[in-house]
């Protein structure tokens, strides 16, 4: 059962009796009568905090229970163990058992692992919007495939083709979690989505007067995108646009 903290203002999960941060005693929501240290003296500061539970009944931010963020810690460090452990097996395979001077296999597994394990930590710090997980999420499997086919010999079609592909794919995704979205929170992920989507286009046709298929299709994808949130949803871009730019 949630208790509350009457001086923070504070839901706290758990069977904590006081309060984390003020070590003010908690009190239940669904009480008739409670002791609050020496602040409610009488029934009317009673009546006061039983209106503020009711006032923050749906609060949303509360301490998570102990339980639940050692099961949290359990899984996190035995995916950490179970990625270093294979790390070192490939390193042992590629350098010591099937060793070849042009490929190493193991160094594309050691990029893939950090950047998986710096991808997990930022999506578990924080909070849980779609539009968030698939932004960052195409993000970091891009920058990974740069280097990734740089070294495995297959650049350009990663650049013409499979770079493209996943900034649609995203700017999808990011759209409709943002015509779903009642938090005004997905905005900003799909205004970055597009202008990461259509920057590499405008360079290429700057220099070279042209761009790859894929990237012209982008582009086209990204402008439409762009035409529908204006037509649609355009007093949210503008709000947006305004806060971010601090105008």
């Amino acid at each position: 059962m949630m208790k509350y903290c009457p001086n923070c203002q504070l839901s706290v999960g758990g069977a904590f009796e006081y309060c984390p941060l003020c070590q003010n005693e908690l009190i239940e929501k669904n009480q008739d009568s409670v002791s609050v240290g020496n602040d409610v003296k009488n029934g009317e500061d009673i009546e006061n905090c039983k209106d503020i539970n009711d006032d923050l009944k749906d609060a949303n931010y509360y301490f998570p229970d102990c339980d639940k963020l050692k099961t949290q810690s359990f899984w996190y460090k035995l995916q950490l163990f179970i990625m270093c452990a294979a790390t070192f097996i490939c390193f042992v395979v590629d350098f010591l058992i099937v060793y070849d001077r042009e490929i190493h296999f193991s160094l594309i597994v050691l990029l893939w692992v950090v950047g998986f394990q710096l991808l997990l930590n930022k999506l578990i710090k924080r909070h849980s919007l779609p539009s968030y997980f698939i932004f960052y999420i195409s993000i970091y499997i891009g920058v990974l495939l740069l280097p990734t086919a740089y070294y495995l010999h297959f650049f350009s079609l990663c650049v013409d083709y499979i770079i493209p592909g996943i900034c649609m794919l995203a700017l999808v995704l990011n759209f409709i979690f943002c015509m779903l979205d009642t938090t005004g929170n997905a905005m900003v992920y799909m205004l970055c989505n597009i202008l990461i989507g259509l920057l590499p286009s405008i360079i290429l046709i700057a220099i070279n007067g042209m761009a790859p298929l894929m990237w012209i299709i982008c582009m086209m994808v990204n402008v439409v995108s762009i035409f529908a949130l204006v037509i649609f949803v355009g007093p949210k871009v503008r709000n947006e646009i305004v806060k971010r730019l601090n105008f």
